[in-house]
């Protein structure tokens, strides 16, 4: 089944408007690359492509949570999940603009 999907939205990519107008990748760039090595159970090669995209999903995961139990031990962890989903978001586009 996950291959099916990995399929259409491999079949279905979209091109990132930054880098075809201005030549410069933007913060997203590897996201959908990256989701679909997760979804093939490419774990290693999807932190590659995208360093954020499991932070943000484990970040998706408790705002779904906080969203239905409403509970503070919740909003706190998801308050610091996306923190840190932005910090290496922007820690690996940085890195990779700088230093690649």
């Amino acid at each position: 089944m996950s291959s099916s999907i990995a399929d259409w939205i491999k079949s279905h990519q979209m091109q990132c408007y930054f880098k075809n107008n201005y030549g410069v990748e933007c913060p997203g760039c590897g996201i959908q690359t990256s989701f679909i090595l997760l979804l093939e159970g490419e774990i290693i090669e999807s932190v590659h492509a995208y360093p954020g995209l499991i932070p943000m999903l484990i970040s998706l995961l408790f705002i779904f949570l906080y969203i239905n139990l409403k509970k503070n031990w919740i909003e706190k962890v998801l308050i610091i999940s996306l923190i840190s989903t932005i910090v290496i978001i922007m820690g690996s586009f940085l890195l990779k603009k700088f230093l690649y």
